[in-house]
């Protein structure tokens, strides 16, 4: 069976191009699940970095497109007033706002970064969703060890006494006071 393949994805952040290759990031080796556990969260807060990082820049880009559309409002009012006998409405201003070189490229600037905030929301949820998933290999490794009796005495009570942790109160936990 063919693996099915996303590829790798390219983002502009802050003028500086980064390629995430989206199958390494989203592989995950069965065979390894420790490591896949402890990379998981510091992948996903790489991640979440560059979403909020995209997100800021967007941000900085509609606060841009607001300003030259106002620059622009303004230049095309004063102009069209300045036609004596020209009946000037806001309908006829901002047709003329909508059409300029500046208003296009300001309105541009803000789709391209809007797109490559919702590319990185969408990796943030995909991790999520790698997350979910070695939940779950986790969960069906231990049931299918418990059902050949590879699970020892010993290790069951490690894994009893690591949930039963992980229910205490957090100030028991971080003091390490037993119960």
């Amino acid at each position: 069976m063919t693996k099915y393949q996303t590829g790798e994805i390219e983002v502009l952040m802050n003028s500086q191009s980064i390629t995430i290759d989206v199958d390494a990031l989203m592989d995950i080796r069965t065979e390894d699940l420790t490591t896949e556990f402890a990379e998981q969260a510091s992948l996903l807060a790489y991640v979440s970095t560059l979403a909020a990082e995209a997100e800021a820049e967007w941000g900085y880009v509609k606060r841009e497109l607001e300003e030259v559309q106002a620059r622009i409002y303004a230049d095309v009012r004063e102009d069209l007033l300045s036609v004596p006998g020209d009946k000037v409405t806001e309908a006829k201003i901002n047709s003329e706002v909508v059409r300029t070189k500046g208003y296009i490229e300001a309105v541009e600037a803000e789709i391209e970064a809007k797109m490559q905030y919702r590319i990185l929301r969408g990796l943030v949820d995909a991790m999520s969703q790698r997350g979910s998933m070695l939940q779950s290999l986790g969960a069906q490794l231990r049931a299918e060890l418990d059902q050949t009796g590879m699970v020892t005495r010993e290790l069951k009570d490690l894994l009893s006494d690591v949930k039963a942790r992980q229910r205490l109160p957090k100030e028991a936990a971080e003091n390490d006071i037993p119960f």
